[in-house]
């Protein structure tokens, strides 16, 4: 009697996870294979519903990116800020305010607080 070899078969649940890697590639969401494996041995042991094993997997990146977005949106507006400020102190050193000619960008509207002009 001859036996057969043992190959590697792929299961159903092998093939379904790398389906799932692969949607998270193309989504753009960065979960690693281990951090995977480990969150699906934990939602089977721990019988997790599907929404609590989402939000365990999802989650974490969601606040990460959160954080992220917060963090670059203070240094970008900082950065602005000085910018603005260096533009301002720029665009009024010929001592303009002094002589009332303050006008906005813009041109602003007439009898406007902010469009200042020689009136007499």
């Amino acid at each position: 009697m001859k036996m057969k070899k043992a190959t590697p078969t792929t299961t159903p649940t092998n093939l379904l996870r790398d389906r799932c890697q692969s949607h998270f590639l193309t989504l753009r969401i960065p979960v690693e294979p281990a951090a995977l494996d480990e969150l699906l041995a934990r939602a089977e042991k721990e019988s997790f519903s599907h929404l609590r094993f989402l939000d365990l997997l999802l989650g974490t990146q969601a606040d990460a990116r959160r954080e992220r977005a917060v963090a670059r949106r203070i240094r970008d507006g900082h950065l602005k800020r000085r910018q603005e400020g260096v533009w301002i102190k720029h665009r009024y050193s010929d001592n303009s305010v002094k002589s009332g000619e303050v006008k906005l960008a813009s041109g602003g509207a007439r009898g406007s607080p902010c469009a200042r002009s020689q009136r007499s």
